[in-house]
């Protein structure tokens, strides 16, 4: 396989074809689609339209060897795969112009990728990639050579990587919301939709506490004991989102306060027990603690290394479910904390994920009688396909 030596820059979606003609540079213009049909650790199936020519690339991958076989289609041929794309469609404008001996190719993206604009030069050596600096007409840009994010495969997976998202921002204007319904983009890091899911968790804890001391009642516990048990699934799932000691401090305050709750058996009589529990001293410290770190607009409090959220949910998402099913081969009965890591997980991300199938899976969980989806050959069926399906993710 024949290598391309190449950089790539983020550039202003400016007027670039004023530029080129009033630099008097002649250019070309072709009309690109793109999709994949296969993504896998091993290989990837791409089809590409450019203008009327049709092509298959097919990248085989194995350790660090890489075999990459290119195929000319027929439309017809290529319209047939297009209803098997498993991804959405890239559709972009490439101009093409030659400058100082180099080949350029600027990408104008469209659709949900409107935003965004690369500009890709190949050299004939490594030496000239290295001196190359970009022409004087292109005042802001952003080297992305080393960044995979903005490779066509993950484009059509996630998005748009250029855009920044600021969650102590988000979370300042979440603060002043009542009402909040969350719907992360596709291309959001892990920390950040991380801080912002559990920051509307807190608050509603904050609120389920309040209105139980306000008014002691065995329907106020229980709504603030939702709470609770929605900030610890939280921890089960995203374990590594702070730093270790601060993680392991915030599960284990946690889990500890819904251990002294016994949900199954509360009476009028408990309830003052339950008033001093939630007075404690101890409890407002942590709160504050939380709620200091969740505001902050640094990654000071940082645990692992960022991931993308969609990749590390699609993960998270098919290993639930893979166990679930196997608990369920072996004939377990007591599969409620399984389910609700899955109906947790459905609940706040599935908007992230165009595939209609993942939104038949919330309803299924989340609306359904759980207990008679195993039951339906159908439904099985479907929920092995998305677990599949899921894997193009990982």
């Amino acid at each position: 396989m024949v290598c391309e030596v190449q950089r790539r820059f983020l550039v202003e979606n400016n007027d670039f074809i004023k530029i080129l003609q009033e630099e008097k540079i002649s250019y070309s213009k072709d009309k690109i689609r793109v999709f994949f049909t296969r993504i896998s650790p091993f290989c990837d199936v791409k089809y590409k339209k450019i203008n009327q020519n049709y092509f298959q690339f097919s990248l085989y991958k194995l350790h660090d060897i890489l075999d990459k076989k290119t195929r000319k289609l027929s439309k017809k041929e290529f319209k047939k795969q297009y209803k098997r794309s498993l991804t959405k469609v890239i559709n972009k404008t490439r101009i093409s112009f030659q400058l100082s001996g180099n080949s350029f190719y600027l990408y104008r993206f469209k659709g949900n990728l409107q935003d965004l604009m690369i500009l890709k030069v190949v050299f004939p050596t490594f030496e000239k990639a290295k001196q190359f600096n970009p022409p004087l007409f292109l005042k802001t840009y952003k080297e992305i050579s080393e960044d995979e994010n903005f490779y066509s495969k993950n484009l059509a997976l996630y998005g748009d990587f250029s855009k920044i998202f600021d969650s102590a921002r988000c979370i300042k204007i979440l603060d002043k919301q009542e009402e909040i319904s969350l719907h992360f983009p596709s291309q959001i890091q892990s920390f950040k939709a991380g801080k912002i899911l559990l920051f509307v968790l807190f608050k509603r804890f904050k609120k389920e506490k309040i209105q139980f001391l306000q008014k002691v009642s065995v329907e106020n516990l229980k709504q603030f004991y939702t709470s609770l048990s929605q900030i610890n699934i939280f921890f089960d799932l995203f374990t590594t989102l702070f730093e270790a000691s601060i993680q392991s401090k915030l599960k284990h305050y946690f889990v500890n306060l819904k251990q002294q709750i016994d949900i199954t058996q509360i009476h009028a009589l408990d309830l003052e027990r339950y008033v001093f529990i939630l007075s404690d001293l101890k409890m407002h410290s942590v709160m504050l603690d939380l709620e200091f770190i969740l505001k902050n607009e640094h990654d000071f409090y940082q645990g692992a290394k960022e991931q993308i959220l969609k990749r590390l949910i699609a993960f998270k998402l098919r290993k639930e479910l893979v166990f679930l099913k196997k608990k369920i081969v072996k004939s377990h009965s007591n599969l409620d904390e399984e389910i609700e890591r899955i109906k947790f997980l459905l609940c706040y991300f599935t908007t992230m994920f165009e595939e209609k199938n993942i939104n038949k899976l919330k309803s299924y969980f989340v609306c359904s009688d759980v207990g008679l989806i195993f039951h339906d050959k159908k439904i099985m069926k479907k929920i092995n396909k998305i677990t599949k399906k899921l894997k193009i993710y990982s």
